[in-house]
């Protein structure tokens, strides 16, 4: 059982747009960064500069940690300087249990609302490895954990 509280407050954003890096290059990039830490990196398709197809990076670091994230981002892409802002945030208590299953052990998200009501969500690492496990597909896989879990 790990339990964690919500991590309400600031978090720093650091945004750049790419638009000259192929795609594969830029998945890359952004998993050796994400390795590093970042607490959300993700994409989102604009039209850049001279209406070339690109990127916004956008990542979420804690508070401190920009320059360390800056200089990731400046060294594993293309582009040649970065945005910072601060977000608040706030999400919502959670803890991550083992549940014994028919297909064998998964890990499931537990989430409390506001209101107190709960919704629970398999942990994808462990519905994939059960799936190449056991060559069901993960869709299929899903249905049934989640019959099987209510």
């Amino acid at each position: 059982l790990v339990a964690e509280e919500p991590a309400d407050g600031a978090v720093a954003v650091i945004e750049t747009q790419v638009d000259d890096t192929s795609p594969e290059l830029l998945a890359g990039a952004l998993e050796a960064i994400r390795a590093q830490g970042a607490l959300d990196l993700f994409l989102t398709p604009v039209v850049a500069k001279k209406g070339r197809p690109g990127c916004l990076v956008t990542l979420l670091c804690g508070v401190g940690e920009e320059s360390r994230f800056a200089d990731l981002l400046l060294e594993h892409t293309s582009t040649t300087g970065v945005r910072f802002t601060r977000w608040e945030r706030r999400e919502l208590p959670r803890e991550v249990v083992s549940v014994a299953t028919p297909r064998g052990p998964v890990r499931v998200k537990r989430i409390t609302a506001p209101s107190g009501a709960r919704r629970s969500h398999i942990e994808w690492e462990d519905l994939r490895a059960l799936s190449e496990g056991t060559g069901v597909p993960a869709l299929l896989l899903l249905q049934e954990l989640e019959t099987f879990l209510k």
